[in-house]
């Protein structure tokens, strides 16, 4: 019996079929692993903020696609649960909620922003310039004679995103209903967001409450509240801090987040009067 080449070519191509769709399964197995790696991959201290920004769309991807292939039905509870297990993996703060437990609303909400890209900058944003502080910190940089309060990197990012955040003010306009036009940047600069009507606005509540503490026959004082010596990685006069061994805080062995969990509370005294955020000393 004979066969034509056509006839062969289609039993060469039956008897390849299996090995081909092995290897296509094999390749797309790869593909997601390599995808999974560059989605989850730890975030750098010193990566420029595109990265972050890219990397942000790729944690957006992955809880999205994390989130689609549930199967197992959750209540609310366990699903924030989840969530917050799965975000602070990634980088990423746990969600609160108010009350004693959260409502449907509330897992609705944080089920939308952790599938969001511009969510995932903010908090990843956050979490380099927090490594980048312990790194500072725990190299003994960031202190009086070095780098006082923070890195000098820190301080350059800040001011290469304030001179962005600036330009895109100026390059954006808003409208009125009456027609007339302004730009953001005017608009800021005469509402609470310009920083000389902040300390305009500060010092006047401070000078009430002191005309009426006067009025009541009291004085009115300012407070500095200081943290622990454990929580100064360096002495005031240089050197290591041997007092600062690392062994207390649950976030940050006795760095800045945990000298704000231990601040001073508000007494009732002074409740009516928000207290200022306790920042400590390098």
């Amino acid at each position: 019996m004979t066969y034509s080449a056509a006839s062969l070519r289609w039993a060469a191509e039956q008897a390849d079929r299996p090995h081909w769709a092995r290897d296509h399964e094999q390749a797309m197995t790869q593909v997601a692993a390599v995808s999974h790696r560059r989605q989850s991959r730890d975030i750098d201290s010193r990566m420029p903020d595109r990265d972050v920004c890219k990397l942000a769309e790729h944690r957006a991807e992955l809880m999205t696609r994390e989130l689609f292939e549930l199967t197992e039905p959750m209540g609310v509870l366990q699903s924030v649960d989840f969530l917050n297990a799965r975000v602070v993996e990634l980088g990423g703060r746990p969600f609160g909620w108010a009350g004693d437990a959260p409502s449907p609303q509330d897992l609705s909400g944080m089920w939308a922003r952790a599938q969001c890209r511009l969510w995932w900058r903010r908090q990843l944003r956050r979490a380099v310039v927090r490594a980048r502080e312990a790194e500072g910190i725990a190299a003994g940089r960031v202190c009086s004679r070095h780098e006082p309060y923070c890195t000098d990197d820190t301080v350059q990012r800040r001011q290469e995103r304030a001179a962005a955040n600036a330009a895109m003010l100026e390059a954006t306009w808003i409208e009125s209903a009456d027609g007339e036009q302004i730009t953001l940047a005017q608009a800021a600069a005469s509402s609470t967001a310009s920083k000389p009507i902040r300390r305009g606005e500060l010092m006047t509540r401070i000078r009430g409450c002191e005309e009426w503490a006067e009025a009541a026959g009291l004085v009115g004082i300012f407070t500095t509240n200081t943290l622990p010596s454990r929580f100064h990685r360096m002495l005031w006069t240089g050197g290591q801090n041997p007092r600062a061994d690392g062994t207390d805080g649950p976030m940050q062995p006795n760095g800045p987040r945990d000298g704000q969990s231990r601040r001073p509370k508000p007494s009732p005294r002074n409740q009516s009067i928000p207290p200022s955020p306790a920042r400590s000393r390098p």
